[in-house]
């Protein structure tokens, strides 16, 4: 098993709390969220497939 030092954690202070990275996968997934949503509004791509279409699948996950 490994063992980190007290040293070493401090090296890397993300990883003194295990809540911190989590922080950075939501930062992540967030620019990548604007990301696709500039892709669909602006360049065309199309949406995904819903049932509906995607204003009821919009107004479904406001509810």
């Amino acid at each position: 098993m490994l063992k980190l030092s007290s040293r070493q954690l401090t090296d890397w202070p993300v990883l003194l709390c295990s809540f911190r990275p989590l922080f950075l996968v939501t930062v992540l997934l967030a620019m990548l969220g604007i990301a696709l949503w500039l892709g669909f509004l602006g360049l065309g791509m199309p949406l995904p497939p819903v049932p509906g279409g995607p204003l009821v699948w919009h107004a479904h996950e406001l509810l």
